[in-house]
């Protein structure tokens, strides 16, 4: 059995919204890992908060926990890293450290959320480092695209989108910005802890007991797919790499035909490949460069995302057969045999839980999300069931007319 798979809580609330401690069991770990999920993501933020969710959680690394000294900089001398994801539900910390220096780290950490530093220097540093990650993510033209279209997602849902921010926003943010959001969104309710090791369970509790009691604030509100007329965006950056990205409207994770929307995803990909007349290569990491539609099942709302690395002589025409395909899979009647593809869609599905930290992260994800903490072991037992019907329900969303973004740079790409 996959240790993924092996999910084993230790302490299953009744309500949904109350914090829960889980543990994926992993002897082969040499390392104690966990994941601390809180309920503080971009659906929090108002439209005039754009950055707030990124820049709180980024303060409580960079914040005083003794003589000066960053619970960054304090975890890391005790041979520990932390570091944190700001997605569009929560704000997801991730701890690693040698077993016997776990509950140190815990406590640092444990000790900020508690006693969370605010101050000016905090501030100051912060703001430095969240612009310096900004200046770095103009770089990647695909991530810009994918941001572009969570962008135009948000103002039609009124819900903020881009995880760090804009420089202008980011620049505006202040103290009482920072302890507002704090004290409103890192709550008791709704928080979640995976982790790996069973003997980590008193400390890890400290965090659940360093927050508030009570309830978060208010989401803003869960984004609508985007269908209608097709959205052209373009954006022109310094540096940045070429590319496209295309997306479409997909079922969600709860959705009967899940299961081959990750199946699907791969034929689609390997139907550009071919009729792009680019190499068919089944693995991820190959098409890294060229070619990859992945199934974002995680997204609110979910979709299927299409990246075309720019650099390829023949870019515009892969969107052309993009466009071409998704009208013509949208409305077919699918048959053969589908296994080649289930066994790729499966491979690629896993791919991101082969390390204690990813299997633990992709747990709380699933947690922040509503769904099963193991969920991807649903999905994995649930592949062998997927059929023509399931398919063609999960092709269903290429019917509507997608949202494009070009990203280039200012040589004249």
């Amino acid at each position: 059995m996959r240790p993924f798979l092996a999910v084993v809580p230790l302490m299953a609330m009744l309500l949904g919204a109350m914090p829960a401690l889980h543990v994926l069991p992993d002897a082969s770990s040499p390392i104690a890992v966990a994941a601390f999920s809180v309920p503080a993501g971009l659906d929090r933020q108002t439209d005039s908060e754009n950055g707030l969710a990124a820049f709180t959680a980024y303060a409580i690394l960079e914040g005083n926990v003794s003589d000066g000294t960053s619970l960054l900089d304090a975890v890391t001398a005790q041979g520990g890293t932390i570091s944190v994801d700001v997605t569009s539900r929560a704000s997801l910390f991730t701890i690693t450290a040698l077993p016997d220096r776990f509950a140190s780290v815990v406590a640092l950490f444990a000790q900020s959320l508690q006693h969370p530093d605010f101050s000016p220097v905090t501030m100051a540093h912060t703001r430095a480092a969240v612009l310096a990650q900004f200046a770095e993510s103009q770089r990647n033209g695909a991530l810009i695209a994918e941001q572009m279209i969570d962008g135009v997602q948000a103002a039609v849902n009124e819900s903020a989108a881009t995880p760090l921010g804009l420089p202008a926003t980011i620049v505006a943010i202040r103290s009482s910005n920072v302890e507002k959001f704090f004290t409103q969104n890192y709550r008791r309710n709704g928080a979640a802890i995976v982790a790996t090791d069973v003997k980590t369970q008193a400390a890890i509790a400290a965090l659940l007991d360093a927050l508030a009691p009570g309830t978060p604030a208010k989401i803003r509100g869960e984004a609508r797919p985007l269908i209608g007329a097709s959205r052209e965006l373009q954006a022109v950056r310094s540096h940045a790499s070429l590319a496209y990205v295309l997306s479409f409207p997909a079922p969600g994770p709860r959705d009967m035909a899940a299961p081959a929307a990750f199946v699907f995803a791969q034929m689609l990909q390997t139907a550009i490949a071919q009729l792009a007349e680019l190499p068919d290569i089944p693995s991820r990491s190959l098409t890294d460069g060229a070619i990859d539609v992945t199934y974002d099942y995680l997204h609110a709302p979910a979709r299927y995302v299409v990246t075309i690395d720019g650099s390829l002589g023949n870019a515009s025409r892969v969107v052309s057969v993009t466009m071409g395909l998704a009208k013509a899979f949208s409305s077919l009647r699918f048959k053969g045999n589908v296994n080649r593809f289930i066994a790729i869609a499966r491979g690629r599905m896993l791919e991101g839980a082969r390390t204690p930290t990813a299997r633990v992260e992709m747990s709380a994800q699933f947690l922040a999300a509503g769904l099963p903490l193991d969920q991807l072991a649903i999905f994995d037992r649930e592949l062998g069931n997927v059929d023509a019907a399931m398919l063609e329900h999960a092709a269903r969303g290429l019917r509507s007319a997608p949202t494009i973004a070009v990203v280039g740079s200012v040589d004249g790409n």
